[in-house]
């Protein structure tokens, strides 16, 4: 009787090592997993600084285009104005010209003492007048050619407006997929091979999880993070479910011991295409604990850049 009460033993103590060395292998299964996905997570803190730095350079330029803009107004009212002095002195030279003529033939015939001096200041009159009006056409090409310059520079300036604008639109397109969805009563029944529909949503952030369906759909093509968790009923056969992208299986969750409450979790950095399909479905059970103790969340980490350069 002792012997096979050691023998008893001895295989349970197999049985319980065994147990605990696989154990151990799918604890370090998962580190290496979640090794990957911190390095992906840090990586997406440096793009995210790095592009926080392209946005300080773009409000530089954004000041750049408002001083040159207002440089361009100040121009364009100078321009009008010499427009118009170059008007003014033209008249003038056209009114002086007129008293020039008129006054000679009056002198000439008075011959009174005074003339030549009289006529020499009067026929001076024209020569500074048209050297002025010559200074204000030099002047005029000289901002004639700024003003180019600067609707150049303002244009070019737009252009990278307009390019990086798109950019940062994608961009926050991109970090509006999230949500978390869970329930609003307990206990859920469940059916293998069928989705869980969540129908609480904590948060939804883009619309793509539906509650009709428990099912979350791609809004872009990008890397995405999933997670589900599980807990079983008290004195049940357990529950087992897994994320699913379009019918593939990418993560599963036990839950399923019979003599109390079991929690059980998976995670899954998946890469998927707009319009592609995730849910949590069923592979074994048929009934779960529900409120927030059985949940879904997922998120998309970053966009493609193909995606984000495509337009």
């Amino acid at each position: 009787m002792k012997n096979l009460i050691f023998i008893y033993a001895l295989v349970q103590t197999v049985v319980y090592l065994r147990a605990a060395d696989e154990k151990l292998n799918y604890d370090h299964q998962d580190s290496g997993s979640i090794d990957v996905l911190l390095k992906k997570i840090r990586d997406l803190e440096k793009r995210d600084r790095e592009f926080d730095i392209k946005l300080k350079q773009i409000d530089v330029l954004k000041e750049r285009l408002d001083d040159a803009e207002k440089r361009l107004l100040n121009m364009l009212e100078l321009k009008n104005r010499l427009q118009k002095a170059e008007e003014q002195i033209r008249v003038l030279v056209n009114h002086v010209k007129n008293k020039h003529v008129n006054k000679s033939a009056t002198l000439k015939a008075a011959d009174t003492k005074g003339t030549h001096d009289t006529q020499c200041i009067i026929s001076s009159f024209p020569f500074w007048i048209r050297r002025a009006v010559s200074s204000i056409e030099s002047r005029q090409t000289v901002m004639d050619d700024t003003i180019k310059e600067l609707v150049s520079f303002k244009n070019r300036i737009q252009r990278v407006l307009k390019a990086t604008t798109i950019k940062h639109r994608k961009r926050n397109i991109a970090r509006k997929a999230a949500f978390t969805a869970m329930f609003t009563f307990s206990p859920v029944s469940i059916t293998p091979g069928r989705s869980l529909q969540f129908d609480r949503v904590d948060y939804n952030e883009g619309n793509a999880y539906d509650t009709k369906t428990g099912i979350f759909t791609c809004p872009v093509s990008g890397t995405y993070f999933f997670y589900t968790n599980i807990l079983s009923l008290f004195q049940t056969s357990g529950v087992e479910t897994e994320i699913v992208l379009e019918g593939q299986g990418k993560g599963t969750a036990h839950a399923l011991r019979e003599d109390n409450h079991a929690q059980g979790s998976t995670a899954a950095a998946l890469h998927c295409n707009a319009g592609q399909r995730v849910w949590v479905q069923t592979v074994y059970g048929s009934q779960s604990y529900g409120y927030a103790f059985t949940s879904f969340t997922g998120f998309l980490m970053w966009q493609d850049d193909a995606a984000t350069n495509s337009n």
